[in-house]
């Protein structure tokens, strides 16, 4: 989870032409590789996606099992926003405020039309967000 000084955390519209939740909402990451860490492969996700290299060290804020997948969910503080960040993959990017992601729906600048949020996503929000450090 991406958060910026005001205490919005960073979303990803993701792309229309992908096998999974094409054109909703989600969060910036992905799968590991073969001999990665959790940690390794989230900072090998946001080079990737967003041109981000991080000195600090992560914060696991907590690691949740679905049905299909197991997330390590990390928290990770961006007080300069979206600067110096490249959108590398997904449609739109932004930050929202923790009422706007509560809908499940959130508004794309760019597109100017509400998408909604993943739906293991929503889940994944409802036990992450209290454990994330507010502004």
């Amino acid at each position: 989870m991406i958060r910026n000084r005001q205490g919005q955390s960073l979303w990803q519209l993701r792309d229309e032409g992908i096998a999974e939740f094409p054109g909703q909402w989600g969060l910036f990451g992905g799968g590991i590789e073969p001999g990665e860490s959790p940690q390794q492969a989230i900072q090998r996700e946001l080079k990737e996606e967003l041109n981000l290299e991080l000195a600090q060290p992560l914060v696991l804020l907590q690691t949740i099992v679905l049905e299909r997948w197991i997330l390590h969910c990390f928290y990770v503080n961006l007080p300069g926003g979206l600067q110096g960040l490249q959108l590398h993959e997904g449609q739109d990017w932004g930050f929202f405020d923790d009422d706007e992601v509560a809908t499940h729906w959130l508004r794309s600048p760019s597109l100017q039309e509400d998408r909604g949020i993943c739906p293991p996503l929503t889940e994944v929000w409802h036990q992450v967000q209290p454990l994330l450090p507010q502004p």
